[in-house]
Protein backbone atom coordinates (compact mmCIF):
# COMPACT_ATOMS: atom_id res chain seq x y z
CA UNK A 1 0.00 0.00 0.00
CA UNK A 2 2.59 2.42 1.15
CA UNK A 3 4.91 1.37 -2.45
CA UNK A 4 1.59 2.48 -4.10
CA UNK A 5 0.79 5.52 -2.59
CA UNK A 6 4.51 6.47 -3.19
CA UNK A 7 3.90 5.56 -6.99
CA UNK A 8 1.22 8.02 -6.95
CA UNK A 9 2.74 10.95 -5.46
CA UNK A 10 5.60 11.07 -7.34
CA UNK A 11 3.20 11.15 -10.64
CA UNK A 12 1.59 14.21 -9.32
CA UNK A 13 5.18 15.39 -8.73
CA UNK A 14 5.61 14.72 -12.72
CA UNK A 15 2.14 16.01 -13.63
CA UNK A 16 2.64 19.22 -11.80
CA UNK A 17 6.03 19.74 -13.33
CA UNK A 18 5.18 19.42 -16.77
CA UNK A 19 1.89 21.56 -16.04
CA UNK A 20 4.74 24.06 -14.86
CA UNK A 21 6.41 23.53 -17.94
CA UNK A 22 3.74 23.99 -20.13
CA UNK A 23 3.93 28.19 -20.81
CA UNK A 24 7.35 28.12 -21.30
CA UNK A 25 7.21 25.22 -23.94
CA UNK A 26 4.42 26.43 -26.24
CA UNK A 27 5.74 28.77 -28.87
CA UNK A 28 4.99 31.86 -29.81
CA UNK A 29 2.65 32.40 -32.90
CA UNK A 30 3.96 33.27 -36.09
CA UNK A 31 2.43 35.52 -38.82
CA UNK A 32 3.49 35.88 -42.85
CA UNK A 33 3.42 39.56 -43.73
CA UNK A 34 3.84 39.98 -47.69
CA UNK A 35 5.44 42.98 -49.92
CA UNK A 36 5.09 42.94 -54.12
CA UNK A 37 6.83 45.18 -56.17
CA UNK A 38 4.23 43.94 -58.62
CA UNK A 39 3.28 48.04 -58.74
CA UNK A 40 3.72 51.14 -56.81
CA UNK A 41 1.11 50.81 -54.54
CA UNK A 42 3.18 50.06 -51.51
CA UNK A 43 5.92 52.38 -52.57
CA UNK A 44 5.93 55.49 -50.59
CA UNK A 45 8.86 57.91 -52.02
CA UNK A 46 11.28 57.59 -55.16
CA UNK A 47 14.42 59.75 -55.83
CA UNK A 48 17.16 58.82 -57.91
CA UNK A 49 19.33 58.07 -54.56
CA UNK A 50 16.70 56.28 -52.54
CA UNK A 51 13.35 54.57 -52.80
CA UNK A 52 11.35 53.54 -49.77
CA UNK A 53 8.59 50.59 -49.81
CA UNK A 54 6.01 49.99 -46.80
CA UNK A 55 3.29 47.62 -46.28
CA UNK A 56 1.36 45.47 -43.35
CA UNK A 57 4.29 46.90 -40.52
CA UNK A 58 7.34 45.76 -43.63
CA UNK A 59 9.79 48.59 -44.59
CA UNK A 60 11.86 48.29 -47.06
CA UNK A 61 14.64 50.85 -48.08
CA UNK A 62 16.92 50.34 -51.58
CA UNK A 63 19.75 52.98 -51.39
CA UNK A 64 22.05 54.16 -53.70
CA UNK A 65 24.78 53.87 -51.93
CA UNK A 66 28.19 53.27 -53.94
CA UNK A 67 26.33 52.39 -56.85
CA UNK A 68 26.97 53.97 -60.01
CA UNK A 69 23.82 53.72 -61.11
CA UNK A 70 20.74 55.81 -59.69
CA UNK A 71 17.86 54.24 -57.85
CA UNK A 72 15.40 53.70 -61.02
CA UNK A 73 11.34 53.39 -60.76
CA UNK A 74 10.79 50.17 -62.26
CA UNK A 75 8.54 47.88 -60.59
CA UNK A 76 7.48 44.12 -61.70
CA UNK A 77 10.04 43.52 -60.74
CA UNK A 78 11.41 46.24 -58.48
CA UNK A 79 15.28 46.76 -59.74
CA UNK A 80 17.85 46.79 -56.95
CA UNK A 81 21.38 47.64 -58.77
CA UNK A 82 24.88 46.46 -57.92
CA UNK A 83 26.96 48.16 -54.77
CA UNK A 84 23.45 49.62 -53.61
CA UNK A 85 22.01 48.51 -50.50
CA UNK A 86 19.29 47.30 -48.80
CA UNK A 87 17.59 47.91 -45.73
CA UNK A 88 14.87 45.77 -44.47
CA UNK A 89 12.46 46.77 -40.86
CA UNK A 90 9.89 44.77 -39.16
CA UNK A 91 9.19 44.41 -35.68
CA UNK A 92 10.21 40.45 -34.29
CA UNK A 93 11.44 39.19 -38.12
CA UNK A 94 12.12 35.22 -38.14
CA UNK A 95 12.97 34.40 -41.30
CA UNK A 96 12.61 36.54 -44.83
CA UNK A 97 11.90 34.88 -48.51
CA UNK A 98 12.58 36.67 -51.08
CA UNK A 99 11.30 35.50 -54.41
CA UNK A 100 13.84 36.57 -57.49
CA UNK A 101 12.48 37.24 -60.76
CA UNK A 102 15.37 34.79 -61.87
CA UNK A 103 17.53 32.00 -60.89
CA UNK A 104 20.86 34.36 -61.56
CA UNK A 105 19.42 37.34 -59.45
CA UNK A 106 18.27 34.38 -56.21
CA UNK A 107 22.04 34.01 -56.31
CA UNK A 108 23.72 37.80 -56.33
CA UNK A 109 21.29 38.01 -53.44
CA UNK A 110 22.69 35.15 -51.72
CA UNK A 111 26.06 36.10 -52.44
CA UNK A 112 25.38 39.71 -50.73
CA UNK A 113 23.54 39.02 -47.60
CA UNK A 114 26.96 38.27 -45.38
CA UNK A 115 25.58 38.74 -42.21
CA UNK A 116 26.71 36.81 -39.20
CA UNK A 117 23.05 36.35 -37.35
CA UNK A 118 21.49 34.61 -40.59
CA UNK A 119 21.55 31.94 -42.11
CA UNK A 120 21.09 31.70 -46.13
CA UNK A 121 19.93 30.03 -48.41
CA UNK A 122 18.79 29.79 -52.32
CA UNK A 123 16.98 27.68 -54.51
CA UNK A 124 15.55 27.87 -57.73
CA UNK A 125 14.50 31.69 -57.74
CA UNK A 126 13.85 32.07 -54.58
CA UNK A 127 16.49 33.23 -51.79
CA UNK A 128 15.52 32.22 -47.99
CA UNK A 129 17.13 34.13 -44.64
CA UNK A 130 16.42 32.56 -41.23
CA UNK A 131 17.04 34.52 -38.01
CA UNK A 132 18.89 33.00 -35.10
CA UNK A 133 16.53 35.00 -32.80
CA UNK A 134 13.71 37.55 -33.91
CA UNK A 135 15.38 40.67 -35.17
CA UNK A 136 13.39 44.01 -35.85
CA UNK A 137 16.13 44.98 -39.34
CA UNK A 138 18.30 43.19 -41.91
CA UNK A 139 20.87 45.29 -43.77
CA UNK A 140 22.35 44.09 -47.33
CA UNK A 141 24.86 46.71 -46.81
CA UNK A 142 25.89 45.90 -50.57
CA UNK A 143 24.64 44.62 -53.70
CA UNK A 144 27.65 42.19 -55.08
CA UNK A 145 25.74 42.49 -58.52
CA UNK A 146 21.61 43.19 -60.30
CA UNK A 147 19.36 41.63 -57.95
CA UNK A 148 15.38 42.06 -59.41
CA UNK A 149 12.49 41.17 -56.95
CA UNK A 150 9.12 40.01 -57.38
CA UNK A 151 7.97 40.10 -53.99
CA UNK A 152 8.87 38.98 -50.28
CA UNK A 153 7.32 37.63 -47.37
CA UNK A 154 8.35 38.02 -43.72
CA UNK A 155 7.24 35.99 -40.99
CA UNK A 156 7.37 37.94 -37.45
CA UNK A 157 7.20 36.53 -34.11
CA UNK A 158 4.01 38.06 -33.16
CA UNK A 159 3.06 38.68 -29.42
CA UNK A 160 4.52 41.68 -26.92
CA UNK A 161 4.72 44.23 -29.89
CA UNK A 162 1.19 45.51 -30.33
CA UNK A 163 1.10 49.23 -31.94
CA UNK A 164 -1.53 52.00 -31.14
CA UNK A 165 -1.22 53.13 -34.90
CA UNK A 166 -0.49 57.02 -35.90
CA UNK A 167 -1.53 56.98 -38.88
CA UNK A 168 -0.17 59.75 -41.27
CA UNK A 169 -2.11 60.35 -44.91
CA UNK A 170 0.15 61.19 -47.65
CA UNK A 171 -1.02 61.44 -51.48
CA UNK A 172 0.48 58.90 -53.50
CA UNK A 173 -1.10 59.17 -57.03
CA UNK A 174 -3.13 62.30 -57.45
CA UNK A 175 -6.72 61.99 -58.83
CA UNK A 176 -7.58 63.26 -62.62
CA UNK A 177 -10.29 64.23 -64.22
CA UNK A 178 -10.77 60.67 -65.76
CA UNK A 179 -8.47 58.86 -63.41
CA UNK A 180 -9.12 57.71 -59.17
CA UNK A 181 -5.65 58.37 -57.15
CA UNK A 182 -4.48 57.20 -54.42
CA UNK A 183 -3.57 58.06 -51.01
CA UNK A 184 -1.60 55.99 -48.14
CA UNK A 185 -2.44 55.93 -44.61
CA UNK A 186 1.31 54.98 -43.03
CA UNK A 187 1.57 54.60 -39.21
CA UNK A 188 4.55 56.90 -37.85
CA UNK A 189 5.36 54.33 -34.99
CA UNK A 190 5.34 50.75 -36.64
CA UNK A 191 5.14 51.58 -39.89
CA UNK A 192 2.11 49.85 -40.91
CA UNK A 193 -0.03 51.51 -44.09
CA UNK A 194 -2.83 50.79 -46.15
CA UNK A 195 -4.06 52.43 -49.28
CA UNK A 196 -7.74 54.19 -50.44
CA UNK A 197 -8.69 55.12 -53.60
CA UNK A 198 -9.33 59.34 -54.02
CA UNK A 199 -12.69 59.77 -57.22
CA UNK A 200 -11.58 61.15 -60.22
CA UNK A 201 -12.23 64.44 -60.04
CA UNK A 202 -14.84 65.15 -62.78
CA UNK A 203 -14.36 67.64 -65.72
CA UNK A 204 -15.14 70.92 -64.97
CA UNK A 205 -15.83 72.97 -67.91
CA UNK A 206 -15.16 76.31 -69.10
CA UNK A 207 -16.73 77.02 -72.15
CA UNK A 208 -15.22 73.94 -74.32
CA UNK A 209 -12.39 73.62 -72.36
CA UNK A 210 -12.05 71.39 -69.05
CA UNK A 211 -10.45 73.65 -66.75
Amino acid sequence: MKTTMKRIFSLLIVLVMVCGMLPTMASAAEVEKTMSFASTAQRISQTASAQEWRNDGIVFINNKAASTSNVVSNVNPVRLYASSSITIQCAGMKKIVFNCNTNGYATALKDSITNSDVTVSVSSKVVTVTFGTAADELVIAKLSAQVRLDSMVVTVEEGGNACDHNYVETITTAATCTTDGVKTFTCSACGDSYTQAIPATGHTWDGATCS
